[in-house]
């Protein structure tokens, strides 16, 4: 098995994108479907993949986003979204990273 991690660039949009809306369906037939309780708070807007493709592309463009994929044996098999954020205002620290 060939592992490799790279940083992401716009023109991986659509590869991350697809992942994504893979992540979601297994997550939504294996977790949500069982659960009504979760069902509330997951649903998604009619627009979400096109909402969740240009929040993407601007984390990419992003001074404070870094995104990576992973390739397992040259197949896109993963990714991370990092990305540094305002923190509510009780904190001492003005900003925290985020991880997804």
């Amino acid at each position: 098995m060939n592992i490799k991690i790279r940083k992401a660039t716009v023109k991986d949009l659509e590869l991350v994108v697809d992942l994504w809306l893979e992540f979601r369906d297994n997550h939504t037939s294996t977790i949500v479907c069982n659960n009504d309780n979760l069902k509330p708070h997951t649903k998604l807007k009619n627009e979400a993949t096109k909402i969740f493709k240009n929040y993407l592309k601007s984390r990419l463009e992003s001074k404070d986003a870094y995104v990576q994929i992973a390739y397992v044996d040259s197949r896109i098999a993963g990714y991370n979204l990092s990305f540094i954020k305002e923190n509510i205002p009780i904190f001492s620290f003005r900003k925290t990273r985020e991880h997804s």
